[in-house]
C-alpha cells in the first residue's frame, strides 16, 4: 500500500517517480512536459515529466527545458490527477494552456497513456 500523500508535495512526487521507476517504455522514446500549476496553498508549483533512455521520471523544479509546458490553476491540476476531467477536456474549457512544442506531446499521446496505470496507486492514496 502507497502511504498518503498531499498533492503536489515533495512525498507525492517520490511516490510518482517511485511508481514509475519499473514502468517499462520503448529505450527510444523521449518526451519532456512542465507543469506549472499556479494558485495553489504553496504558491506556484513546477515539476516535470520526462521519458528518456527507456524510463519515466517526475521531480519537482524549473520546467524552461522541457518540450512542452502545461499552465493550469490548482483546482484544474487536481481535476485532472483524480481524473474528474482529462487534459484534453481542461484545454478545450481553458483550463489549460500549452506552450512549446505541441507536436511532442502529440507523438507522445499513446505512450502517456499508457503510463496511466503505474500511477493509480498514488492516484488513490493522494489527499487533495
Amino acid at each position: 500500500m502507497v502511504a498518503v500523500a498531499q498533492f503536489l508535495s515533495p512525498e507525492w512526487v517520490e511516490q510518482l517517480d517511485a511508481a514509475l521507476e519499473s514502468f517499462p517504455l520503448d529505450p527510444e522514446a523521449s518526451v519532456s512536459v512542465g507543469h506549472v500549476v499556479r494558485d495553489g496553498e504553496g504558491g506556484e508549483i513546477t515539476y516535470v515529466f520526462a521519458v528518456a533512455n527507456g524510463r519515466a521520471g517526475i521531480e519537482l523544479g524549473p520546467v524552461d527545458d522541457a518540450d512542452v509546458i502545461l499552465f493550469q490553476d490548482y483546482a484544474t491540476a487536481v481535476a485532472i490527477a483524480r481524473g474528474d476531467v482529462t487534459a484534453q477536456q481542461a484545454l478545450a474549457n481553458g483550463g489549460l494552456k500549452l506552450r512549446g512544442d505541441v507536436g511532442a506531446l502529440v507523438r507522445a499521446g499513446s505512450l502517456l497513456a499508457n503510463v496511466g496505470p503505474a500511477l493509480v496507486g498514488v492516484r488513490n492514496s493522494t489527499t487533495y
